[in-house]
C-alpha cells in the first residue's frame, strides 16, 4: 500500500564528466528507489554513493548470496543508459550521487523516482 505519491528527483551528469554532483532526496525515507538514465553513446556503468549531510560521500554496499556473506558496491550496469532505462537502488541516505567508469559524452540525465 503505498503512503504518498510518486516523486522524481532530476540531475545531470554534463559532457566530459563523469559524476553528477548530488541528487538531494527531500530528506524523507522512500521504501522503493528506481533510477532512470537517458539514452548514452558511452558505454559506462556507474557506481553509487550515497551521503547524510551533501558533503561526503560513501560507496553503497549491496549483500551478495555467497558463504560467507559478503558485500560488493552497488552499480548500475552500462547497460541501463546504452538505450535508456530504469534500474533499482537500495538506498538509505537522502543525497546520491553516481559516477560513471568513464567521461560521458553528450551528457547523461539522470532521474531518481521514489515512493513510498
Amino acid at each position: 500500500m503505498s503512503f504518498g505519491p510518486v516523486q522524481v528527483f532530476s540531475g545531470l551528469i554534463v559532457s566530459g564528466a563523469s559524476t553528477v554532483t548530488s541528487l538531494y532526496m527531500g530528506g524523507k525515507a522512500y521504501s522503493k528507489v528506481f533510477v532512470e538514465l537517458s539514452s548514452m553513446s558511452t558505454a559506462a556503468a556507474f557506481d553509487v554513493y550515497g551521503s547524510h549531510d551533501g558533503t561526503t560521500f560513501r560507496p553503497v554496499f549491496e549483500r551478495t548470496n555467497t558463504a560467507p556473506v559478503q558485500y560488493q558496491t552497488l552499480s548500475v550496469a552500462s547497460g541501463v543508459g546504452a538505450n535508456g532505462g530504469c534500474a533499482p537502488l537500495e538506498v538509505a541516505y537522502p543525497y546520491l550521487q553516481l559516477r560513471a567508469s568513464a567521461v560521458v559524452s553528450g551528457g547523461v540525465n539522470v532521474k531518481l523516482i521514489c515512493w513510498d
